[in-house]
């Protein structure tokens, strides 16, 4: 069993959260701590989602990470980070991409740090959408529309010719 050591922002990671790759980032994050649940105690992944809550608790816990949202459903897992104030971060969508997941926890969790209270519940709700992409005509529209002009003089102004396209790598003349 391990257990808060520093009087860092201590965070416990559900399993769906690859490890290695969040410590790979905590010495960037000085006041933030991770451990895994299993590390924490193998028994934790055989309790009920609120169980889990006040035995984090017991441990001194900050907060508990899951992909698993839907635990919000549950009465008693709400009412448990109330009475013993443990802070939930919850990805919504992502649960079966574990990477993708812990990006999105990555990409908040600076602020997410800062706002956690030891004195109150929070619950921290990520929500990601998968990025649409457009297409390179679609951008060029926007820009000349942007610029004022149309995608006729765009291109046109901006045109690549034949010889921009010839390998820059391909030459004799040393890289400047």
């Amino acid at each position: 069993m391990i257990g808060p050591a520093t009087s860092a922002t201590s965070i416990a990671l559900d399993q769906n959260f690859p490890l290695p790759i969040l410590q790979c980032v905590e010495p960037y994050l000085p006041d933030i701590q991770f451990a895994h649940i299993e590390k924490i105690d193998r028994r934790l992944s055989r309790l009920d989602d609120w169980q889990v809550i006040v035995a984090l608790w017991h441990r001194g816990f900050s907060a508990l990470a899951s992909n698993d949202y839907h635990m919000l459903d549950q009465y008693k897992v709400v009412t448990a980070a109330l009475r013993t104030k443990l802070n939930l971060i919850l990805i919504e969508g992502l649960g079966d991409d574990a990477i993708r997941a812990t990006g999105s926890l990555l990409l908040d969790l600076s602020y997410i740090a800062t706002h956690i209270d030891t004195h109150r519940c929070r619950i921290f709700r990520i929500k990601r959408n998968n990025p649409a992409g457009e297409t390179g005509a679609d951008y060029l529209n926007q820009r000349a529309t942007r610029r004022r002009v149309s995608l006729k003089e765009l291109v046109k102004q901006e045109q690549i010719t034949a010889d921009d396209l010839r390998d820059p790598l391909a030459t004799d003349e040393p890289a400047k």
